[in-house]
């Protein structure tokens, strides 16, 4: 599945990051656009995807920092 099938019914617009945004400024995006999570876009392709709870699961409680971690 590539990014252009996900976002065929959603009038072209898309909340995204690329492999290399740390996840605090994924956080940021994702309060700045009012959504939970972020399509993770690498070269065109779609590669993961952050939400609010992978940031609380594998950020927070694993002690790590958000403002080093890569998404």
């Amino acid at each position: 599945m590539n990014a252009r099938e996900i976002l065929k019914d959603r009038q072209g617009i898309v909340r995204s990051v690329t492999p290399d945004t740390t996840v605090f400024e994924a956080i940021k995006a994702m309060d700045r656009f009012k959504v939970g999570a972020l399509m993770v876009i690498d070269k065109g392709k779609l590669v993961g995807i952050i939400s609010e709870r992978d940031y609380t699961r594998k950020v927070v409680l694993k002690d790590r920092s958000s403002k080093s971690t890569k998404v």
